[in-house]
């Protein structure tokens, strides 16, 4: 933990965007790491993952983007940039509670990593009962050789009607 930097937001944003249909979001640029320095030839990589919680029809409650980009020359990564966006359904009034995100190098910089957290909050969807949605961990992993990986962690507490995850992910920037 002691390579670890962590730049945490919590609290109701104070603005956001909404696409007129009832979707909400946001998108914050996290970049607190000194990037390593690199002598070799280097590429640059994008990759994304975007965790999505539906209901029973489909339709988009809230959801949790982490996109990373990093510089890689095949023996170490440099330049890295996290991007998170967060998205919610204001239509049934889902609201972000809480959001974040974290960055860091992997020794001696053989990866970059990026991470996205967030807590959507609803009490209209089930009649009056707090429902949450918990976004622990959005991870991915830029490598050296200009692959990524992903994992993420995710729960939803309190739903009253079917819910389920939604994972998108690919190489490039997220077309939202």
């Amino acid at each position: 933990m002691k390579t670890c930097r962590k730049l945490m937001e919590e609290g109701t944003p104070t603005s956001f965007a909404t696409d007129g249909a009832g979707i909400a979001s946001i998108i914050s640029v996290i970049d607190d790491s000194a990037a390593p320095a690199q002598a070799l030839t280097t590429s640059t990589q994008d990759a994304w993952q975007r965790v999505i919680w539906r209901d029973l029809a489909g339709l988009l409650l809230n959801a949790d983007l982490t996109q990373i980009t990093w510089n890689y020359n095949g023996s170490s990564v440099s330049g890295g940039v996290t991007v998170g966006g967060w998205s919610w359904n204001t239509a049934t009034r889902w609201q972000l509670t809480a959001h974040g995100g974290s960055d860091l190098y992997g020794p001696g910089a053989s990866y970059y990593f990026g991470r996205t957290t967030s807590t959507f909050s609803n009490t209209f969807f089930c009649g009056g009962n707090l429902v949450q949605t918990f976004y622990y961990n959005n991870d991915m992993w830029g490598h050296p050789n200009g692959t990524a990986t992903r994992s993420q962690n995710s729960d939803t507490v309190n739903e009253c009607l079917p819910v389920h995850i939604d994972i998108q992910s690919a190489y490039g920037k997220w077309p939202g």
